[in-house]
């Protein structure tokens, strides 16, 4: 699987087809595998761009220094490292609100939008939001010691 450095940890990614540019963002606990079904369908007119966030899949990172905005970066430093200009972004849940994150802070570089279940913020409020965020975190497939470090 391709790799790119970014901020002294490797961010893989998964690219295929040809064509303008689809940026495929996966949630939180996942990684781009997620998109498989999409990624086959989609690169017979696009290029197909689905990375691992850092600490997600088969990319590396630092617990501390993870965030939306680290996300943001990391898919932009990939689209530089790529030399893709601009893009279709596609994000769903965690990558909704980072595809939200990318047309803010760089819109210049988002040609388009598609949020799917996600917030415009990741402030939990009450007790079962905690729960929520601490579940999805402590018990998703993809265990922080699998992510190696840069």
């Amino acid at each position: 699987m391709p790799h790119v450095d970014f901020n002294r940890t490797h961010l893989y990614y998964r690219r295929e087809g040809a064509g303008p540019a689809l940026v495929l963002l996966h949630g939180l606990g996942s990684s781009g595998q997620d998109w498989q079904y999409q990624i086959d369908y989609f690169s017979q007119w696009f290029d197909v761009i689905a990375p691992d966030f850092p600490l997600h899949g088969h990319s590396g990172g630092e617990v501390g220094t993870f965030s939306l905005s680290q996300c943001a970066e990391a898919v932009i430093a990939l689209l530089d490292i790529l030399g893709i200009e601009q893009a279709t972004v596609v994000g769903v849940s965690m990558g909704g609100m980072v595809g939200l994150e990318l047309a803010t802070s760089f819109p210049s570089r988002v040609t388009r939008l598609c949020v799917v279940n996600a917030l415009a913020e990741c402030r939990p409020r009450r007790l079962t939001e905690w729960w929520m965020l601490l579940s999805r975190v402590c018990f998703s497939n993809t265990p922080v010691s699998s992510a190696s470090p840069a």
